[in-house]
């Protein structure tokens, strides 16, 4: 036997021992895959039996207000109200009604769309409304007939190579729908919660029922507060009297439910009688943020956690509201990734480095790209539209609240686009790169350029304000909870304006150019670099802390809803700081 028969040999039993270990792994994925569906199935029998005592007309108390509405058509699409009306938890009152702690005018048109075969027109308040019980499009969802039938065609050890590689895809999409549903389920039991501890309001006889939780986001000094305390009886069976305009109140409650700033414009005057302080859409964010307990940056701080499966510089990093990281790289990707620095999806595409990702309300996600183009993205990397008409590399990629998007360029312009890739509006007026695109929460744009000029715009691409006092770039701006916008850039400062265009502060230290930006929840400001650092800032300007870790450009810096930061660079690696 010669030496090329011997070496053949040797391969063939080098791969056959591959195949071997790839069939045990095979079964076991199967078996897996079984249990998967045994556990789906039992899931689904015990949800249709709750579901089966649930009359066929249901009546709801929603915020105060007798809704009858059809079983039929609470369930015609998967939602919040599905999953609470189907864990069985979510309990009548005395009167046979559900309580849901929302406005009676936007729920009915709730109704409307889910009885509609159609796209119905909504507002962006009812869309919001749309969006707030999980009735908005999530696509990619795993089918369970579709793994049965995976099975069944897919079983034994003579699978060929791609049907089994088709399998182990069913797999890993079970898995996330089991986690995706177990998640919906907690959410929902959470709201449930929350909707047991209930206050009545009498409004000059109008009656409106809500929930202590949401009373209590008018602020500590606040009589609404004061009325979700405990200390106080109701006078009647009604509830505690107000004598206020009763269709004012409804916006006061609205505000206090979604902190739309649409709704404090209405009744301004309303929020002050009630003592209530104003959220801007930011404080709203740290609210949330709050139940973390998020203490102040220190020098204590430091790197927890590294990502490391970027090829060339990581150019963007954001949180999906999911609790994963995406991010954008160099190396023309997005990537999803858990918080212990597991990648679960990778998106291909585009033809050049990606510099922006941002997620969608509707849970997709959009990414700018120096290929000229915004994609658009379903979460499992699935890309659904591509918007061309930028003449130059796209830097930056944000959602407005009516649900456009938005993105600055190196052609100097910022464009609005529908979601399906019509550009609607393209402002001039910058004389250089737009680097940075945000929303302020009065509805304005304000962009950062390399021109080094900061500018305000309204949404039909009037500007209305430039300011004028860095020497280099801007490259990165965000709006403050206080209303003031802080700006970062190539001349190694940080500013802070007030919206007329005044600076007020100059922050110094780092000793290359600001890329980054981010308020934290306690009021301080963390700035990334190109001198490979993080800085952490009081607003008064001090330097609280300085995070060292990196090994190049701090390119994109944002705070997690745990707490902790999340920074991208140049070295091509994401890392996690906490304290």
């Amino acid at each position: 036997m010669n030496s090329v028969d011997e070496l053949t040999r040797s391969r063939l039993r080098e791969h056959r021992e591959v195949f071997e270990r790839y069939e045990r792994d095979c079964l076991a994925k199967v078996q897996k895959l079984e249990e998967r569906t045994q556990q789906y199935k039992e899931q689904q029998r015990e949800r249709e039996e709750r579901l089966a005592q649930v009359p066929a007309q249901i009546l709801l108390n929603v915020g105060g207000q007798v809704v009858k509405a059809a079983k039929s058509t609470l369930l015609k699409r998967e939602s919040l109200l599905s999953e609470m009306l189907s864990s069985g938890k979510w309990q009548a009152d005395k009167e046979g009604r559900l309580f849901l702690d929302r406005d009676a005018d936007k729920f009915d048109r709730v109704l409307d769309y889910l009885q509609s075969d159609k796209e119905l027109r909504m507002t962006e308040e009812e869309s919001e409304e749309l969006e707030f019980l999980w009735l908005y499009s999530e696509e990619g969802r795993i089918k369970m007939e579709d793994t049965e039938r995976a099975q069944t065609t897919e079983r034994g050890l003579d699978m060929q190579y791609r049907e089994t590689e088709k399998m182990m895809t069913v797999v890993q999409k079970m898995e996330k729908e089991t986690e995706r549903r177990e998640q919906k389920r907690r959410q929902a039991e959470e709201y449930i919660e929350e909707l047991r501890e209930t206050v009545v309001l009498d409004v000059r006889g109008k009656r409106y029922m809500t929930t202590k939780k949401t009373l209590q986001k008018a602020g500590e000094s606040s009589m609404l507060s004061a009325l979700a305390s405990g200390r106080w009886t109701a006078e009647t069976a009604e509830g505690y009297y107000i004598d206020r305009n009763k269709a004012s109140f409804a916006y006061v409650l609205d505000y206090l439910r979604t902190g739309r700033w649409e709704a404090e414009q209405k009744v301004a005057e309303e929020l002050v009688f009630f003592g209530i302080e104003k959220m801007s859409a930011v404080q709203e964010r740290q609210a949330k943020r709050a139940k973390h307990c998020v203490k102040m940056w220190t020098t204590e701080a430091g790197c927890t956690t590294t990502f490391s499966d970027h090829e060339r510089c990581v150019y963007s990093v954001t949180q999906l509201r999911n609790g994963h990281i995406a991010t954008g790289s160099e190396d023309e990707t997005v990537k999803i990734w858990t918080l212990d620095g597991t990648c679960t999806a990778t998106f291909y595409g585009h033809a050049s480095s990606v510099y922006s990702v941002t997620e969608l309300r509707n849970g997709h996600i959009a990414s700018g790209s120096t290929d000229k183009t915004v994609k658009i993205w379903t979460q499992d990397g699935t890309c659904i539209a591509t918007f061309f008409g930028h003449t130059a590399p796209v830097w930056s990629v944000i959602q407005l609240r009516n649900g456009h998007i938005a993105t600055g360029s190196r052609d100097n312009t910022v464009k609005i686009w529908t979601q399906d890739g019509t550009c609607t509006a393209t402002f001039f007026g910058h004389t250089s790169d737009v680097y940075s695109v945000i929303q302020l929460s009065n509805g304005h744009i304000v962009t950062g350029s390399a021109d080094k000029t900061v500018k305000i715009w309204t949404l039909d691409g009037t500007c209305t304000s430039t300011f004028s006092g860095h020497t280099d770039c801007v490259y990165s701006v965000t709006e403050l909870s206080n209303g003031h916008i802080a700006t970062g850039s190539e001349d190694k400062t940080v500013k802070i304006w007030t919206l007329d265009g005044t600076c007020t502060a100059t922050f110094s230290g780092h000793t290359d150019g600001v890329r980054s930006l981010a308020e934290l929840s306690y009021g301080q400001i963390a700035s990334g670099s190109d001198d490979k650092t993080v800085k952490i800032w009081s607003l008064d300007g001090t330097c609280t802390a300085t995070l060292s870790g990196h090994n190049d450009s701090v390119t994109s810096v944002t705070e997690l809803s745990n707490g902790q930061l999340a920074t991208a660079s140049e070295d091509s690696s994401v890392k996690i700081w906490g304290q």
